[in-house]
């Protein structure tokens, strides 16, 4: 088997770590923004 360089590997493993938090950061805040939206809007109606 090839070795593979260390430092290498934590640059690959720092990349898709920072790209699936990223997705699910972006997810989470969406929901909360929509929720606090729908929120506002119903407060001003009344």
């Amino acid at each position: 088997m090839g070795q593979l360089n260390p430092i290498l590997f934590i640059f690959a493993f720092v990349g898709i770590n920072g790209l699936v938090e990223a997705v699910v950061c972006f997810v989470i805040a969406t929901a909360i923004a929509k929720a606090v939206d729908v929120y506002m809007i119903k407060s001003k109606m009344k």
